[in-house]
């Protein structure tokens, strides 16, 4: 049976926790899955995670971790970068040693695969697998610096005036909303449970309805990559030809994106693929799909939206199977080395 815990990982201005979804009997190598939540970054928390990803990590036995992180623009590009490094670091070392770290899985909803993509852009150890969900993978795309409008009117400063001078959060969303993921969602063996009746809906303060105003305000004010700052490289390095060991040891990304998306156009990972390439980069599209459709979608749903999620599901699969059998007959070799040593 699933299990929920909540562990303190790093203390950065303010306590950051870190959700952690797992069975009783996991094992000391099973893989981590290391998942930033959804919320342009500076909206919604670590509770807002996809039924189906939950119960892809229950049933292969892999561990789910989804760990708060400061929002902006409070926090700027470098915090973020803290706070993704602590968060991996933890992920790295739960149960184990920074001798013999465990392999982790990157994953991120929407805003918070730019977090994923920090870690990959700034040296840190190369994770096991990657999987974007509609990923931001860099705020250097067009549709982020053209004066976008996602709402009918333009937002103006004083509509989201307390969230910009509000102090430093982590995130809320009240407990009615359809994205977030409570255990009792699952049955024991991990299905949809079909008598999950969802908490009363609440009445947000201020502050975070405004916050829901501010990625349409940032996208519209063109604001986001003077907060982010330097720290998003974008992809155009991988052009370079004095940058091809580095695109050579640059993992697979599995990208699962609907094809009507308003709220992080499609065109933004097909442009990550176009520089780091189809080897590197492998998109399963859902026809007809808006931002984030799978948000409250379990695993086994029917439709084809949930096909395309499924065959993404199989692809990551078979690269951490693949990868984790390479791995071991490795150690054996080397053990096998030794003993003749």
């Amino acid at each position: 049976m699933l299990k929920k815990s909540t562990e303190v990982y790093t203390t950065h201005t303010l306590p950051l926790e870190c959700d952690i979804y797992a069975t009783n009997t996991v094992s000391d190598d099973a893989p981590a899955v290391l998942f930033f939540h959804a919320g342009g970054l500076v909206n919604w928390n670590r509770q807002c995670i996809p039924p189906w990803l939950v119960q892809v990590c229950y049933r292969q036995a892999w561990i789910l971790m989804s760990p708060s992180y400061r929002l902006l623009p409070q926090s700027r590009g470098p915090e973020l970068l803290q706070d993704a490094t602590a968060a991996y670091d933890f992920a790295r070392t739960w149960g184990r040693t920074k001798s013999m770290p465990r392999d982790v899985i990157l994953c991120g909803a929407s805003g918070g695969f730019f977090l994923v993509a920090l870690i990959l852009n700034h040296g840190l150890p190369p994770p096991l697998a990657v999987l974007s969900i509609a990923g931001i993978n860099t705020f250097t795309h067009p549709f982020f610096n053209s004066s976008t409008l996602l709402v009918q009117e333009p937002i103006h400063n004083e509509m989201v005036a307390r969230a910009l001078d509000g102090p430093v959060v982590t995130g809320t969303k009240k407990a009615g909303f359809v994205g977030i993921f409570h255990p009792d969602k699952l049955t024991a063996i991990g299905f949809k449970n079909v008598n999950y009746v969802y908490p009363p809906d609440i009445e947000e303060s201020t502050e975070a309805t405004q916050r829901g105003l501010l990625y349409e305000y940032f996208i519209y004010k063109n604001q986001f990559l003077n907060i982010v700052g330097n720290l998003d490289r974008g992809y155009d390095w991988a052009k370079e030809p004095e940058h091809s060991s580095k695109l050579k040891d640059w993992p697979v990304i599995i990208a699962i994106h609907g094809d009507a998306d308003r709220g992080v156009p499609l065109d933004v990972s097909e442009q990550m693929r176009a520089c780091l390439g189809q080897d590197k980069v492998v998109i399963f599209i859902a026809k007809g799909q808006d931002h984030l459709f799978e948000l409250d979608r379990f695993i086994e749903d029917f439709g084809p939206e949930m096909d395309t999620v499924r065959s993404a599901v199989a692809y990551l699969v078979d690269i951490v199977t693949t990868k984790k059998r390479s791995a071991s007959c490795h150690l054996s070799d080397q053990n096998a080395e030794a003993e003749v040593e």
